[in-house]
């Protein structure tokens, strides 16, 4: 594999993990903010996502 190909995989690898970092946060906001049935799923739900 090229070097400029790794470049771009990795930039992608990076906003990938970077957009499941923000919505892991706000998950987590919502939950201490509501602390409703809803959150609690989402927050469940969220790593099952991410594997």
């Amino acid at each position: 594999m090229k070097d400029k190909d790794k470049g771009v995989l990795y930039a992608h690898m990076f906003v990938g993990t970077l957009g499941l970092m923000i919505v892991g946060l706000s998950l987590l906001q919502q939950f201490f903010e509501t602390r409703s049935l809803g959150s609690i799923l989402a927050l469940i739900g969220f790593p099952l996502v991410m594997i």
